[in-house]
């Protein structure tokens, strides 16, 4: 028997009690349920992360999981990945034996995820909140946020020469317009006081929600030449970053109501880039 192939033996019979997800089932998973029903474990190192991780992933490195399960909910499903499957079945066979009911490995790893991706260390972002906000105090830097994406894509369309790609830009800008209502209505719903009202109104737009600035979004869209199935693309990439960044924020928010706010943005994040791949494939052959 050759060297690697026993070794994969080896390997499937120490974790073969693992239940594992091929990315398509990963990915069903994630659109079925609300993110704050389960957790996505990365269990890579951080510089990996930094690359490029799942968006909302938990990172806890494998050598750390051990001292850092005070950090998962037992009681929730969680989804671990690495890099090619062999660190996440491990940190799987560990969560179940240390009682956790629900565990699962994404089968091949982020190497072989072909949907949306974010990138950036874990903290990136983060000191836009101190973390000890009110959901309404949240939702008026969400709103910021949401604003500055906005105005990024009605600039992007003003910069095409492209008549379709100009529409295509609108449409996307006409999108953060509504979740920017959206995120209104929850704004007014959590009760502000007067000082929210006024962080609210004078909520800035020079950050987007993928934690960029509108200018570097800009710089890089005039030295970079796209058609209209590449534009989808970096608009799904930039709302993988924010959905990315909202998960994040949501963990770091000490009140409650405050987080679950924030993981409402980033299901709705969810929804978009799914609308975004049904438009990915109308354009891709564009």
């Amino acid at each position: 028997m050759k060297t690697a192939e026993a070794g994969r033996l080896i390997w499937k019979g120490l974790f073969g009690g693992v239940p594992e997800l091929r990315p398509p089932e990963l990915k069903a998973y994630r659109q079925e349920h609300q993110e704050d029903s389960y957790t996505l474990l990365d269990v890579r190192q951080p510089g990996e992360y930094e690359k490029e991780h799942l968006p909302g992933a938990l990172l806890i490195p494998l050598p750390q999981l051990e001292t850092r399960l005070d950090e998962l909910d037992p009681a929730k499903p969680v989804l671990a990945y690495c890099a090619i499957g062999g660190r996440s079945r491990a940190a799987a066979e560990m969560l179940a034996g240390r009682g956790f009911k629900e565990v699962y490995s994404l089968a091949g790893g982020i190497k072989a995820w072909k949907g949306e991706k974010a990138q950036g260390p874990e903290q990136a972002g983060l000191g836009l909140i101190r973390g000890h906000e009110s959901p309404a105090g949240l939702l008026a830097v969400a709103f910021g946020l949401e604003k500055g994406l906005g105005v990024f894509y009605q600039k992007a369309a003003a910069m095409m020469e492209d008549e379709q790609a100009a529409q295509l830009m609108n449409n996307l800008a006409s999108i953060e317009d509504r979740h920017m209502a959206r995120v209104l209505e929850m704004f007014e719903a959590a009760g502000p006081n007067p000082d929210e009202r006024r962080a609210m109104q004078n909520a800035r737009s020079e950050t987007t929600e993928g934690g960029f600035s509108v200018q570097e979004l800009q710089n890089y869209l005039e030295q970079t030449r796209m058609g209209l199935a590449g534009l989808v693309d970096w608009a799904m990439a930039l709302e993988a970053q924010a959905m990315d960044l909202y998960l994040r924020l949501a963990r770091q928010a000490s009140d409650q109501a405050a987080a679950g706010a924030l993981r409402k943005i980033g299901d709705e994040e969810k929804a978009h880039l799914e609308s975004l791949a049904r438009l990915r494939d109308k354009y891709a052959s564009a």
